[in-house]
């Protein structure tokens, strides 16, 4: 059957266009899907697997290459790249006692929430942060910073920073330290309250506080003092870590928040556009994410990509830290999410 005068014109047309590194539009099709399609599936990763080769990367030697440190990322399977997401990278960091992480900054945002010992500490800008389980400590965009550990064991914590994003973005910058350490400063007015805020889901924020440490032990007594009042049927009691500057999200490009649930508590079905990676701190229970049943323990992380429909049901009171690329996702416009048949568009809630 010979070409019709129309398709071998518009051959020669498309081959032109080809020299010229352009494209007609209508060589595309089937590339705008109804809907978002999940770029893998949700994943989990044992604590005692992580800590096991943590421990066992920390006996076989020191912390050089990469970027002087000792960690362990967390790679989804599905992922092209050996990533936690498209968005957040997430890996597991030891730092063994008398350990120093050399000092350097980037314009890539990152986190630490504190896993595991006691004695660890991050000097963020001239300020030292000492580490406890549960904190979550902030180097935001192009902030000095620097690790160490003066206790007598190991510490563990879970690392974030937007490394995915800002090399797709190709903005990633990197300058190293003119020393090993920061000095630390004494400076009274930077040494203030050293809880940054954290709210539940529709309440005032604070402004008052430090903004590059939330203490655990404050925001574990603020989320367990929560009421019936603010239960979220589809993703429980949840407080949201502020930016005490601005009341805006932990970071930029991350958000972080708590989620408790109580023993045999389930919540409802929800998707969304967020993609979020979690880590349990305490308890026992199950997330549904699409077709996969992810049964977690304490110190267990897992990742949740976007647009599945997810549930949590705990077999023992239980909370979880997550951080996600919610900021990113409302500050474009694209945050969407969808509850019990629902499509909202504005605030979590309907707000």
């Amino acid at each position: 059957m010979q070409d019709s005068p129309h398709s071998s014109a518009l051959d020669q047309l498309n081959d032109e266009l080809d020299g010229l590194a352009l494209e007609g539009h209508w060589r595309l099709q089937g590339v705008t899907a109804p809907e978002p399609r999940p770029w893998a599936a949700a994943h989990l990763w044992r604590w005692a697997d992580i800590r096991r080769v943590l421990l066992r990367a920390g006996e076989i030697g020191g912390i050089e290459g990469g970027a002087s440190r000792r960690t362990v990322r967390l790679c989804t399977p599905g992922l092209k790249e050996k990533w936690a997401t498209q968005t957040v990278h997430a890996s597991f960091q030891l730092v063994k006692p008398g350990e120093v992480a050399d000092a350097h900054r980037h314009s890539m945002g990152a986190l630490r929430f504190i896993a595991e010992g006691e004695g660890g500490y991050t000097n963020v800008d001239g300020e030292k942060f000492v580490m406890e389980p549960g904190d979550l400590i902030l180097t935001p965009q192009m902030s000095w910073h620097d690790h160490g550990n003066e206790g007598t064991g190991p510490v563990i914590w879970l690392d974030g920073h937007d490394f995915p994003l800002a090399h797709r973005l190709n903005a990633l910058f990197f300058e190293p330290y003119s020393a090993q350490r920061q000095e630390v400063r004494a400076d009274d007015r930077r040494l203030r309250a050293r809880l940054g805020p954290v709210r539940p889901r529709g309440l005032p924020e604070s402004k008052a506080g430090c903004p590059f440490i939330y203490k655990g032990k404050a925001a574990f007594a603020l989320i367990g003092a929560l009421d019936e009042e603010d239960w979220d049927a589809h993703e429980g009691f949840v407080l949201d870590y502020v930016n005490p500057r601005d009341g805006g999200p932990t970071l930029p490009t991350i958000g972080c928040r708590l989620q408790s649930l109580p023993a045999g508590k389930r919540t409802l079905p929800q998707r969304e556009t967020v993609t979020r990676i979690c880590q349990v701190v305490r308890g026992k229970g199950r997330t549904v994410a699409g077709d996969t049943v992810l049964e977690w323990t304490e110190g267990d992380a897992f990742v949740l990509p976007g647009w599945h429909w997810v549930e949590h049901e705990a077999e023992s009171d239980a909370i979880v830290f997550s951080m996600s690329d919610e900021p990113v996702l409302r500050a474009l416009s694209l945050w969407r999410c969808e509850r019990g048949g629902g499509n909202q568009h504005g605030g979590r809630n309907g707000s």
